[in-house]
């Protein structure tokens, strides 16, 4: 009896995330043979009258059975261990289903913003909450933060990515900035430096963790285009040099490596008797924080300001967490992803529940959310650009797997300029992996990208590179 092609040990993540692409290449079929399977899988399926929006486990089971023999007449499906592709496509299908739609609810939901008519383009701006304060040297040396200023404008709710750097394309800046405290670390007696790093572009710790996560030959190619222009000179060049240098040897992790490309597997779950133990509201969020391999702080942080801004949206917080609603919970997953994209690299995104029990845990006790230390920034006032292009690429489009390797290199925000040019899934991504066309695209890129700054080109020129 011949033996039949065995389920990959993906987790449920990566299923999610796997393009069509990789599909067909795990299950061995040619081009030809993979490119009628998702049409007829989705035909059969509506003909069949199963729900769009469920995944497989979830499906009458009679009805079920009967899909998955239709779709066996018309494919080999009989090779493979279980019927899995059928399975995995689906359940992916039914993911990215349930994402337009919450897309499409949320756009709909939002009040249109008026846009001038005025010959140059005019950028509108709302008031958003992000977790942030204004440090200076002085104040880092010191290791107390400088006084924050009070904000009257009530806040409301928008995309991390949003606020936390100036818009990719029209160059409106977030104010206060959040607080480069690495890059201050590194270069302590150096405040030029400092100053030259943020003036190119690096005005996050993630920034400047993507930096450090080079490898030498590209680092100096970033630091020889600061030179050109005219960002430092030759001198500073040489210093910074070595003070990025000693910086990595003391603080990167070389378990981890510096490589810039996105981890292929899924960052796995803490144990369950762990994972019990973090849901605490009174564990650290340190703890929390070396399970999730999170370096920014800032960047946690804004994740657990947005997870308990959305709980109210989906769940009744005056019940804990074992009460609620499952399909509500899963629904508050999704919705909070499709903000943050990049945690789809967490095996389940795992990391969203377990906010969400940190903070039901927290209000059980009484408290209004999830308690942080008092060195910990409070929230404060930006604002978020609305101009014409940043609101037909948002970052919530941003495919999966390009946003984790966008966050692998630090630099979130570019999702948007993919979108533009024209990666807006991760097969047009993977299409980018033959060395001719990574070519030609850096070829016919423009030195400025619209209002992208030295750094952020520098870095979306490294990242098509690395695509494989």
């Amino acid at each position: 009896m011949p033996t039949k092609i065995p389920k990959p040990k993906w987790s449920s993540s990566e299923i999610l995330q796997a393009t069509n692409k990789e599909l067909r290449a795990t299950m061995g079929w040619s081009e030809h043979q993979f490119d009628s399977f998702p049409l007829e899988v989705r035909k059969t399926a509506k003909s069949l009258g199963l729900h769009s929006t469920e995944p497989a486990e979830k499906q009458d089971p009679d009805k079920w059975t009967l899909f998955v023999s239709e779709v066996r007449a018309r494919f080999a499906l009989d090779d493979f261990e279980d019927h899995w592709p059928l399975r995995f496509y689906w359940n992916k299908y039914v993911y990215l289903l349930r994402l337009r739609q919450a897309q499409s609810n949320k756009e709909n939901q939002k009040e249109p913003k008026s846009i001038s008519s005025s010959s140059a383009p005019h950028c509108e701006s709302v008031p958003v909450v992000i977790s942030s304060i204004d440090y200076d040297l002085q104040a880092i040396r010191s290791g107390s933060p400088s006084q924050q200023s009070s904000a009257s404008s009530p806040p409301s709710q928008a995309s991390p990515i949003a606020l936390r750097y100036a818009c990719v394309f029209c160059g409106i800046k977030p104010s206060p900035v959040a607080p480069i405290i690495a890059l201050a670390t590194c270069f302590l007696d150096q405040p030029n430096l400092c100053h030259a790093f943020a003036a190119a572009g690096v005005v996050t710790d993630h920034h400047f963790t993507g930096l450090c996560r080079l490898n030498e030959r590209p680092r100096n190619e970033v630091l020889a285009r600061l030179v050109e222009d005219n960002v430092l000179t030759h001198v500073e060049r040489v210093l910074a040099a070595e003070g990025l240098e000693k910086y990595i040897k003391q603080n990167v992790n070389d378990k981890e490596g510096r490589t810039s490309k996105a981890p292929r597997a899924a960052v796995p779950r803490p144990p369950a008797g762990l994972e019990k133990l973090l849901a605490l509201h009174v564990s650290g969020p340190e703890h929390v924080q070396r399970h999730m391999r999170e370096v920014d702080a800032n960047e946690y942080f804004a994740l657990v300001d947005l997870v308990e801004r959305t709980v109210p949206q989906y769940l009744d917080v005056d019940l804990p967490f074992d009460a609620q609603d499952e399909a509500q919970i899963a629904a508050l997953v999704d919705a909070v992803c499709m903000e943050r994209p990049a945690l789809r690299r967490y095996d389940d995104a795992w990391p969203v529940a377990l906010h969400v029990r940190r903070f039901m845990s927290a209000r059980a006790e009484g408290l209004p959310g999830t308690p942080r230390a008092a060195s910990v920034p409070p929230t404060a006032l930006v604002h978020e650009c609305y101009c014409p292009l940043s609101r037909a690429h948002p970052a919530a489009r941003v495919p999966p797997v390009l946003a984790t390797m966008l966050a692998a290199n630090g630099v979130p925000e570019l999702g948007p300029v993919f979108l533009a040019l024209g990666v807006r899934t991760d097969a047009n991504m993977c299409d980018l992996s033959l060395p001719r066309r990574k070519e030609q695209l850096l070829a016919g890129l423009p030195k400025k990208l619209w209002a992208c700054s030295t750094f952020q080109e520098m870095m979306l020129r490294h990242v098509v590179k690395h695509i494989v």
